[in-house]
């Protein structure tokens, strides 16, 4: 699967900050295409909170 990752700031200065920052981007985005696909399948947003690890608000917001 192809990421399309939005960087705010690349610093070549400091590429561990940059690095860490486009992994947690990623992540997050990853997390968020899970739980879109938990909830076309009808899973409860409790049962995607634990697998996913996302707050509420960002759930309700699928």
């Amino acid at each position: 699967m192809l990421l399309n990752i939005q960087i705010e700031s690349i610093s070549l200065a400091q590429p561990e900050k940059t690095l860490k920052k486009v992994s947690e981007q990623a992540a997050e985005k990853e997390k968020l295409e899970n739980a879109r696909k938990m909830k076309a399948k009808n899973i409860s947003d409790d049962i995607i909170a634990e697998c996913t690890g996302l707050s509420l608000q960002k759930r309700q917001e699928l």
